[in-house]
């Protein structure tokens, strides 16, 4: 008879960034979640992705199902940290002088233009 019961090792990890990442490889969960959203197939997000193990997606996949809530905030407290990164960088504003000085700090002479 097959074991009904069984644990399994979901493998995703967080790096040093606090990113959460499947197995092995550098590829991210929300990678493999949009992937499957926008309807992949385990098998076509593996071959998209070569650094992935097809049991591993579907493992992955399975946890996504099972903790959708969770992994959906993960996701968008994601893009709001991607939005408030990209609105600060906006706010910069690149002058002439600005870039001077940072040229002058990394040690390079700035160009004529």
């Amino acid at each position: 008879m097959i074991p009904l019961r069984v644990a399994l090792d979901i493998p995703l990890r967080k790096d040093e960034d606090g990113v959460v990442r499947v197995g092995s490889s550098r590829v991210r969960l929300t990678e493999v979640i949009i992937a499957y959203l926008q309807g992949s197939a385990p098998e076509q997000i593996v071959n998209s992705f070569d650094a992935l193990k097809l049991e591993d997606v579907y493992l992955v996949i399975a946890y996504y199902l099972h903790y959708r809530d969770q992994v959906d905030e993960y996701i968008r407290q994601l893009d709001r940290e991607g939005e408030d990164l990209s609105g600060k960088f906006e706010t910069l504003k690149m002058t002439p002088n600005t870039r001077a000085l940072l040229l002058a700090q990394l040690g390079s002479k700035p160009k004529k233009e």
